[in-house]
């Protein structure tokens, strides 16, 4: 089943950095991190010592690359689009009652 591999380090100010790798498996979505972590100066050395947190998520399939196939693989993957939230052009948005 087709993952994305994302591996998380935290950064010397704190902050979190990631890498994501789709892949049509996990087995090669780890041989990709580990190919990237050769190359990545700031990357590499946290993987290799272990101080990186990985997440495997399976996918029904990876998108195309491409920027809307990827937006919309997004906006699903983090539910950013929601149709209720939507406000159509002219509309004014509603207030919370209260």
């Amino acid at each position: 089943m087709p993952v994305v591999l994302f591996s998380f380090k935290k950064t010397p100010d704190g902050r979190i950095m990631f890498h994501g790798f789709f892949a049509p498996n996990e087995i090669t979505a780890e041989k990709m991190e580990h190919g990237h972590a050769m190359i990545c100066p700031q990357f590499g050395p946290a993987l290799k010592a272990g101080d990186t947190i990985e997440q495997v998520i399976e996918v029904d399939e990876i998108p195309e690359f491409d920027e809307l196939s990827i937006g919309e693989w997004l906006d699903e993957m983090f539910g950013l689009e929601d149709e209720d939230d939507e406000i159509e052009l002219g509309e004014e948005p509603e207030e919370a009652a209260g």
